[in-house]
């Protein structure tokens, strides 16, 4: 068998590892999500999905507005945008766009997502508030790419963004939000 060999230099010990073998037996693509804009958006830099509801971002995303399903435009380059595609009786369909409530070019929304059932959290690693903690000051740039995450609840059958999350110290590329889980 053929086994790769780790060694680690720090440790003075080497560590076999059999390789990974991957199979496709029994998989079968079941569908084929694209962006509703045209573009180099980055569609698919991070995607998550839990139950009905396949969440898929474009971090280079250029749209200026804020919230669910915003028009389109292309004035705020990589602000970033998330995807919600629902399954409904076996078929995947779009369902929404999101976008941070306080979107600015470059925030790269959508850096990392995490979604468990009707709680979603999707990172904008560029985002450039010096607020810290929950809720706080949106409105100013003066801590750039410090980051922030933004939680959205399912409520009925839309998506509403339940708080804004920022580093208890945020500071210049801090990049919080870099990666994301819920449990």
């Amino acid at each position: 068998m053929n086994y790769r060999i780790l060694i680690f230099s720090f440790l003075s010990f080497a560590l076999s590892i059999p390789p990974l073998v991957a199979s496709t037996e029994g998989l079968s693509q079941e569908a084929y999500f694209k962006s509703t804009d045209i573009g180099s958006d980055y569609l698919g830099n991070a995607v998550a999905v839990s139950g009905r509801f396949a969440i898929v971002s474009a971090v280079l995303e250029d749209g200026s507005g804020t919230g669910v399903n915003p028009p389109h435009d292309d004035l705020a380059v990589n602000s970033g945008a998330a995807y919600v595609y629902e399954r409904i009786d076996g078929v995947w369909t779009f369902h929404s766009c999101l976008k941070a409530s306080n979107t600015d070019a470059g925030d790269s929304f959508g850096a990392d997502i995490a979604i468990d059932g009707d709680l979603l959290a999707i990172s904008a690693v560029g985002e450039s508030s010096n607020a810290t903690g929950i809720n706080g000051d949106q409105a100013n740039n003066d801590a750039m790419s410090s980051g922030a995450v933004y939680l959205f609840r399912l409520e009925g059958d839309t998506w509403v963004q339940e708080a804004y999350l920022k580093a208890s110290n945020s500071d210049t590329n801090d990049d919080f939000g870099t990666a994301l889980a819920l449990d």
